[in-house]
């Protein structure tokens, strides 16, 4: 016999009866006059999931935008913070569906043992059983989509790369939508919840990956899916093919930037013996400066792919290293360009 989980927040934070609820959905949603068609839809939203008399219009808002997704649309990952049990990591649940008053969603069994095999993931009924942050974008999601099959995360204690790892085991194409259910501040005045808002909003438009949960409540899953759309955005790709596997190469490029990070080690000892023996002049500051930098993104290379061949995180996490330090880079041309020449020249 299947088991579904039963709503828990039914009748405290949306409607409990099936014809109210589908009342009050027809009036949250298709509120906003649209000037021509949409002709497409969002791969990814972001929604709140306070009750629905207090954030229903901007969630409807944001699921308005996927009414183009009826009928391509046959899976939605779905994420949202723990709020009542602990976890470590992401949790899935054993239940093979969840229920609502107007039905209830099968889980996708395909996704689910693409992520089972990743240490982060966990499965725990017990984490979703009482967890309203995924419960209540359900009837939306019924409303808006009609049939669709769904795999639900409850996010504990985890990194925004370890749920990247998971975003990029099953982000798929278009058959796919990603759900991200977070509020924003909590319990602040009017005024500084909206300064503090605003702030959060800007940051997400700038894909920048680190929030925190004063700035939203669902800030780790938040912080996954931008780093996962930085990466995608910067390398133009989405993730390695999902069937490849760590193999002997993957452990031979780690042992090349080992070799190359201790030839690196080597060579800044020598710096620092001439630097203590002859004493600094620009070529020296310039050549010390490049080879720390390069020194430490080299070591944080290697940690990071040795984390992906131990299956801790996914490529997207990698890219990322890769990435972050151009702006160090760049910023240290700079310097060498313009500051040190000027100092030197004034010493």
């Amino acid at each position: 016999m299947a088991s579904i989980r039963a709503p828990a927040v039914a009748g405290m934070f949306y409607p409990g009866e099936p014809k109210a609820l589908d009342a009050e959905l027809d009036d949250l949603l298709g509120g906003v006059d649209q000037p021509a068609p949409r002709l497409g839809f969002p791969k990814a939203l972001i929604v709140p999931h306070a009750g629905y008399i207090y954030s229903g219009q901007v969630a409807a808002r944001a699921y308005d935008e996927v009414a183009p997704a009826r009928g391509m649309v046959r899976r939605v990952v779905m994420l949202g913070p723990s709020h009542r049990v602990p976890v470590r990591g992401l949790a899935v649940p054993g239940a093979q569906a969840f229920a609502t008053p107007l039905g209830a969603v099968p889980l996708e069994r395909e996704a689910l043992r693409a992520v089972q095999d990743l240490p982060q993931v966990v499965t725990s009924d017990a984490a979703h059983a009482l967890e309203h942050s995924l419960e209540v974008q359900l009837p939306f999601l019924q409303q808006v989509l009609g049939d669709f099959m769904l795999l639900p995360l409850a996010v504990g204690e985890a990194t925004a790369d370890e749920v990247a790892a998971v975003l990029e085991q099953v982000w798929g194409g278009d058959e796919t939508l990603i759900v991200i259910s977070s509020d924003l501040s909590h319990f602040l005045p009017d005024a500084a919840a909206r300064k503090v808002d605003g702030g959060t909003v800007d940051a997400i438009l700038a894909l920048d990956p680190h929030l925190n949960h004063e700035q939203a409540c669902g800030a780790t899953p938040v912080n996954g899916l931008l780093l996962v759309v930085l990466c995608i955005t910067v390398f133009s790709i989405v993730e390695r093919d999902k069937d490849s596997s760590t193999g002997l190469i993957d452990y031979i490029n780690i042992a090349l930037a080992a070799v190359t990070l201790l030839i690196n080690a080597i060579a800044l000892s020598a710096i620092l013996f001439r630097l203590a023996s002859f004493g600094f002049t620009p070529n020296r500051v310039i050549v010390l400066g490049a080879n720390l930098i390069i020194m430490v993104h080299l070591a944080r290379m290697c940690w990071a792919y040795f984390r992906v061949v131990r299956g801790r995180a996914g490529f997207t996490g990698m890219r990322w290293v890769v990435t972050s330090y151009l702006p160090v880079y760049g910023a240290w041309a700079a310097v060498v360009a313009f500051l040190l020449p000027l100092a030197f020249w004034f010493s």
